[in-house]
């Protein structure tokens, strides 16, 4: 194991490696971006502003900063731009569908926005105009509602997001279609509040939901073998029959009509949260190779699990303060965890 003591002190929320594993990426709770010498731990760059979740290209050439705001950040050596996203509402997901663009999720609204040239040529955008970044295919769900939070981006045009009643008490986790506009499949979350502490990420078919209390899988795939579920007859009294005949059906009833013969995507593993709780989300990182991933045990475990089956393949055990985050060097041989104090651990896996 190789430590390294980060200059500042400052705490860790998310970290991300370059695949040459010259640069390491922190995220801190304040203080913005920093870009750090992955060997000495030398401050390189720093973005200002705060982010709590990165996203890398696979090539290492841009970084995702998210949460509120967002940034994209050019990594190039010969390079020392950045630039925000302007949005007025918190960035919950984000990823790279291509070369040239990049995706974001707001509370209820998908863009798809260009990146800047090779020559990272801001300067020749129109400032002027405050959605400069927006491609002429912006994407907006025609399901935004008030009631209805997006929260990630699948495959196929796919989005992830909860839908509440107006008393946001129960909530119904649903997979969007963007491309047929509308919803048609649940996902098996138990009613809880889904908010700016839950964090979204995915590889290939693979997403989970990170929460304070759990870490939650699926897999996209299991979307083709999904059936429409039998409807059932709700049964009303005869008080409320009268009142959905003089005043309409209430939220709750249009959300029971809405989706009870929608099919239910079913949770591969559910990893609970041991220990003392935490007020953040879980840390997990998926591998390189989409089979596995890591995640947080008991104190200061981390713990190597299969994806398919929840196995533990290897655990860690640091004696130090319990990881803050957590993360895969590119070619999967060896991770890094970050503590609360700002010291990032380096380990061999095998």
């Amino acid at each position: 194991m190789r430590h390294l003591e980060l200059t500042g002190n400052k705490v860790v929320a998310d970290l991300a490696l370059t695949p040459d594993g010259q640069t390491l990426a922190i995220a801190h709770r304040t203080g913005g971006i920093g870009l750090y010498d992955a060997v000495s731990g030398k401050l390189r760059r720093k973005i200002p502003g705060y982010c709590s979740h990165l996203v890398m290209r696979s090539d290492g050439r841009w970084l995702l900063g998210l949460r509120p705001g967002a940034v994209v950040v050019d990594l190039s050596p010969v390079s020392d731009l950045h630039e925000r996203i302007p949005h007025s509402t918190m960035i919950l997901s984000g990823e790279f569908p291509d070369a040239e663009s990049v995706a974001v999720v707001t509370y209820d609204t998908c863009h798809r926005l260009k990146l800047p040239d090779r020559k990272g040529c801001y300067a020749r955008l129109n400032r002027r105009n405050e959605e400069y970044w927006f491609d002429e295919a912006q994407i907006r769900s025609p399901l935004a509602m008030h009631h209805i939070q997006l929260i990630g981006i699948g495959p196929n045009g796919y989005l992830f997001g909860v839908e509440y009643d107006y008393s946001l008490a129960k909530a119904q986790a649903a997979i969007y279609n963007l491309a047929l506009d509308e919803v048609f499949a649940l996902a098996e979350i138990p009613n809880q509040p889904v908010g700016p502490r839950v964090i979204y990420r995915r590889s290939n078919d693979w997403f989970v939901i990170c929460t304070p209390g759990e870490l939650r899988f699926f897999n996209w795939s299991d979307l083709s073998k999904l059936t429409q579920r039998q409807r059932v007859p709700q049964k009303r009294s005869l008080f409320t029959k009268v009142r959905e005949t003089l005043m309409g059906p209430s939220r709750s009833t249009q959300l029971i009509e809405r989706y009870e013969s929608l099919p239910i995507l079913p949770v591969r593993q559910v990893i609970p949260c041991r220990g003392v709780p935490s007020t953040e989300p879980l840390p997990m990182a998926f591998h390189p190779d989409g089979q596995s991933f890591l995640c947080r045990g008991e104190r200061s475990t981390v713990e190597w699990r299969e994806l398919n089956t929840g196995s533990v393949r290897a655990s860690w055990q640091f004696g130090r303060a319990w990881p803050r985050a957590l993360a895969f060097a590119a070619d999967g041989m060896s991770a890094l965890a970050a503590t609360n104090k700002g010291t990032i651990v380096f380990w061999d896996l095998e």
